[in-house]
């Protein structure tokens, strides 16, 4: 076989027929006697490879990755300021109205277990952008809510969409930076989305106060579809095992020699890709004690947080009597101590 056009991308491999067999579980494809081509970065260089890709166009998407997750979690805070005004206008108790502000953190236990899978089989561009686009859609929604019940339903609709950023934000870190790149990286993706509960509030307030709670939704939705757009002409793929299928798929057409990744995942079939993402998650919490004690923490600091951030706005307008406005300024100390900490 002349494997002269494709020698610099590809490595040579032995197996038994044309259309190579892939393990069902690894996607891992089998040792025979047939000449296949096995699809790999064209060397420590490739410009291909995400790893490569020029630094500002690194820090570009993980700056618009932190954008995004800053987005997520000032939509679980913003709305604190503005609970009184939906008591007053919806006619609820302020029990429920509590509700409405943390229900879209419920989406956050749940979501992540079926997005995640979703971008190893989909891809994380594709993912996050239906799901910020989801997000979007429901958080525009919830201004237009002349119910409770509407406003739940949406926020929890919201939230799902929302928390793709939990799930593909520290995959597409991992997929861009090298290891020795990570720390500052990670540092900055991580310390954006962490000032959200507290500007979230502050700015929640101001709004609410000036122009109506109504625009609390509205303003992040603005802000929301605004980093989509930057996202549809900025943000490539950069999942490493799609990326090579498709590399391979296109050598397989322009050469008529078949050729794989060694774990190719995408030449299952759909089913079985669709099936074995989704379970994986569920045998990790299942099996693996760490995952369940790491899980247990975070809902019990997740619980705590949002106790403390439904309950403190509420505080400073109903017993201090201070106009909406200014209970926001409050947060500002959570902001202080994020920053240092980070």
């Amino acid at each position: 076989m002349d494997t002269g056009t494709s020698s610099s991308l590809d490595t040579q491999v032995e197996i038994d027929d044309k259309n190579p067999r892939v393990d069902q579980e690894k996607g891992a494809i089998s040792s025979t006697t047939q000449d296949v081509l096995l699809v790999t970065w064209s060397g420590e260089d490739d410009s291909a490879n995400p790893k490569n890709w020029p630094l500002s166009k690194k820090w570009l998407i993980t700056i618009l990755i932190s954008c995004g997750g800053l987005i997520c979690l000032m939509s679980s805070t913003m709305l604190a300021p503005a609970l009184e005004k939906i008591v007053d206008e919806m006619h609820v108790s302020q029990d429920r109205a509590n509700t409405t502000l943390t229900i879209f953190v419920l989406a956050f236990a749940f979501g992540p277990m079926i997005l995640a899978p979703m971008a190893e089989v989909f891809g994380r561009r594709n993912v996050w952008l239906l799901c910020s686009t989801w997000y979007t859609v429901w958080n525009m929604a919830c201004g237009f809510s002349n119910s409770n019940e509407l406003l739940l339903a949406a926020r929890l609709l919201a939230g799902l969409g929302s928390s793709v950023k939990y799930a593909i934000g520290q995959p597409v870190l991992g997929d861009l930076w090298r290891p020795e790149q990570r720390g500052m990286s990670f540092a900055v993706a991580t310390f954006i989305p962490l000032l959200g509960p507290a500007i979230g509030p502050l700015l929640g307030g101001i709004i609410t106060g000036s122009i109506g709670w109504r625009w609390v939704f509205w303003v992040l939705s603005i802000f929301d579809a605004w980093l989509i757009v930057v996202a549809y002409f900025v943000w490539p793929e950069t999942y490493g095992q799609l990326l090579l299928h498709r590399k391979g798929t296109k050598l397989s057409k322009e050469t008529g020699v078949q050729h794989y990744p060694l774990y190719d995942i995408h030449a299952q079939a759909f089913g079985t890709q669709l099936q074995n993402a989704l379970l994986r998650p569920c045998r990790l919490l299942i099996r693996q004690p760490v995952v369940q004690l790491m899980s247990l923490m975070m809902a019990f600091n997740y619980g705590t947080l949002y106790f403390v951030l439904t309950s403190y706005a509420s505080l400073w307008t109903s017993k201090y009597h201070q106009i909406v406005t200014i209970p926001g300024l409050h947060y500002i100390a959570l902001a202080i101590g994020y920053t240092v900490a980070a």
